[in-house]
């Protein structure tokens, strides 16, 4: 939605302390682990929030250097886009995902 009124009326739907490990969204992370599982897609990887939004091994609503992931509880904001790609470096998946894409780990894909 481009116009501002219409995107703060649709924001105002939700409640501004989103459940996001509810079980609305455990069960459709499940269905797209199950799904991917079937499919013969190797270069489709599942990624879950904890390989994402961790902060010293717990999930988190802050980065480690205390901000925010998200700009407005639901939209990455460049601290959190640059934080959550430094943690998922940090992961067992991401080896597999250098591999789907033909790099390795010494490549470089502009994550520090």
């Amino acid at each position: 939605m481009s116009d501002i009124y219409l995107r703060g009326e649709a924001f105002s739907m939700f409640k501004l302390n989103l459940e996001k490990d509810d079980e609305t969204a455990q069960s459709a992370n499940l269905m797209m682990k199950k799904l991917l599982k079937k499919t013969e897609y190797i270069n489709v990887f599942y990624v879950s929030r904890e390989h994402l939004f961790t902060t010293h091994g717990k999930l988190s609503e802050y980065s480690d250097d205390g901000l925010p992931f998200t700009y407005d509880n639901g939209h990455l904001n460049v601290n959190g886009s640059i934080k959550a790609a430094q943690n998922f470096k940090n992961t067992a998946l991401y080896p597999m995902f250098l591999e789907s894409m033909g790099l390795t780990h010494t490549s470089s894909i502009g994550i520090k």
